[in-house]
């Protein structure tokens, strides 16, 4: 919907949650979704960053969203 700055924020809080919170687990959609974000404000180092870390948590396969994640997050940390 094009409100990257504001999604940016949410994605941010909600990776700190889990980041800060023991019985809360790190999940791949907000840092997924954040590296999209970051693509579309430019923010390549950030991207970086963000995809690094949906690699990481992408790796649940009852979520079929995680290996269409895994899949860019390769493609773009490896171009």
């Amino acid at each position: 919907q094009g409100y990257y700055t504001d999604a940016e924020e949410s994605l941010k809080i909600a990776i700190e949650l889990a980041n800060n919170t023991k019985d809360l687990p790190q999940e791949a959609a907000p840092h997924c979704l954040l590296a999209q974000t970051y693509e579309e404000l430019d923010t390549k180092s950030k991207a970086k960053n963000a995809w690094e870390g949906c690699s990481k948590f992408a790796k649940n396969p009852d979520n079929p969203e995680e290996d269409v994640w895994q899949k860019e997050a390769y493609k773009q940390l490896n171009r």
